[in-house]
């Protein structure tokens, strides 16, 4: 596709078909996905799973993930058929799981309202939950061979660059100004290619901190790469679009308390505890958490004791043995830091250890215990990374711990590693004791203190002294 006018650009050749979609037809397939489907041709159901795992995360990242939820949910019927936990489950790892709901919230419109079958129209793709304007042009484009344009992050940058719009590329109103240029711009022949060339040309050739112009098959109908080489200052392109400040990261104090249920020789149960809808973690299973906004230094941090004392209230019988429902000192925390979406969280983790003859208590709603022995208990949970870390980082105390195959895997999915010793490990990883284990017990002696006291008959909360 060419023409002739400035403004013009030329981002698919003849030539570049077999490296552009791998070989695969019809309609063409995504790029970051047809490199692993082996010339099979990805549905419309596949495009837009593809689509919405793209959203924030990285390809490297997305492509299993993709190819294991194909195969655990293979068609929109699957997928609206799922629990939601289930769903959620299979998501784990990629994060912002407002996503996977949605998804399947979609696939719910679609066997209800639309005969199980996407649609080829974008209009009528955005009437599906979840699916707005982009992710109908990327479905419409690339899986039915539609003539529909697409605007995301890296088509706002090659646009400004083209036409040398010294502009907020995150601002609403510079997305509506680059939706007529795409609609301009996407062909009638091979819609799909053009979009995914676009797109690519922006992740990989027009990225935001670097523009390889040499190598960029546009450069001649560049209105910023002009401006460059006419200046003799290449860095002058990235001066479009216009940089934006970034906000400081916001910053969130908690406490955490893993609750580990022993009998006998068997795994530990461990009580997990269901955040509240709304935000991003909205209804995600962890250990009990208990976090506040630090906007002042009066801000006071939730303590291990406040969580604990929570959970004991919630979960009748949990303190059960401790004399005094848990009020005695807790093993002395470690701080761990976590970093999502703009959020730094620094919560202090620690772990009661509960050696019993009896089952755990029920749990209410809200609550559930997690029988970690049993096999891909972990990832059938679908824990995100935040819960695994908060859970290694309280269990990783506990020599035990750290040979169980159970624990490793709790490990690898927190890319956490803490299978050495605490103290000078994980001073490297920036994670430290938060209170001088010294001046409280540490969780080896009450472990320990545990199984004498169940030894002698009865459960034992063994948090307390």
């Amino acid at each position: 596709m060419s023409r002739s006018d400035d403004d013009s650009v030329i981002l698919l050749s003849d030539s570049d078909e077999a490296s552009s979609t791998g070989g695969n037809t019809p309609h063409n397939p995504p790029l970051h996905a047809s490199a692993v489907v082996n010339s099979t041709a990805v549905s419309p159901y596949g495009t837009w799973v593809s689509e919405v795992m793209l959203q924030q995360t990285r390809v490297d990242t997305v492509i299993p993930h993709w190819l294991a939820w194909m195969q655990r949910f293979p068609t929109c019927a699957a997928l609206a058929s799922a629990s939601e936990d289930d769903v959620v489950a299979q998501w784990a790892g990629l994060g912002f799981y407002r996503r996977a709901r949605q998804l399947r919230k979609g696939a719910l419109h679609v066997q209800e309202h639309m005969g199980g079958r996407l649609p080829r129209d974008p209009a009528l793709l955005q009437k599906i939950p979840g699916i707005g304007p982009y992710t109908a042009g990327a479905i419409a484009s690339i899986a039915h061979g539609q003539q529909a344009a697409i605007v995301d992050g890296n088509v706002v940058r090659v646009w400004c660059r083209m036409r040398g719009l010294v502009l907020d590329g995150k601002a609403p109103a510079t997305i509506k100004a680059c939706w007529p240029i795409s609609k301009q711009m996407v062909p009638k022949e091979r819609p799909g290619d053009f979009n995914q060339a676009l797109m690519e040309l922006g992740a990989t050739v027009c990225a935001p901190r670097s523009a390889d112009c040499p190598n960029c098959p546009v450069a001649p109908h560049c209105r910023a790469h002009k401006q460059a080489a006419a200046a003799q200052y290449p860095e002058l392109v990235l001066q479009y679009p216009a940089a934006v400040k970034k906000q400081a990261n916001k910053v969130m104090h908690g406490a955490a308390v893993t609750v580990a249920w022993l009998q006998g020789d068997t795994p530990p149960l461990l009580l997990l505890q269901r955040r509240s809808e709304g935000g991003l973690l909205s209804q995600a299973w962890g250990p009990p958490t208990r976090l506040t906004a630090a906007s002042s230094a009066n801000d006071i941090t939730p303590s291990c004791e406040d969580v604990w004392g929570s959970a004991c209230s919630a979960v009748a019988g949990l303190g059960r043995g401790s004399g005094d429902g848990g009020a005695g000192p807790l093993p002395a925390p470690v701080l761990v830091k976590h970093v999502f979406s703009g959020t730094t969280h620094i919560i202090n983790s620690t772990c009661v250890a509960i050696e019993s003859t009896e089952p755990p208590p029920p749990t209410p709603s809200g609550f559930r215990w997690l029988a970690v022995g049993e096999a891909g208990s972990v990832k059938a949970a679908g824990l995100t990374t935040w819960a695994c870390k908060l859970l290694a980082a309280a269990l990783g105390q506990l020599p035990a711990c750290k040979e169980e195959a159970w624990f490793l895997e709790l490990a690898r999915r927190a890319k956490y590693k803490l299978l050495g010793a605490v103290g000078s490990a994980a001073a490297a990883r920036g994670t430290k004791r938060a209170v001088d284990s010294s001046a409280q017990p540490s969780l080896q002696s009450t472990w320990d203190k545990g199984k004498r006291a169940a030894a002698g008959g009865g459960a034992a909360a063994v948090a307390a002294q």
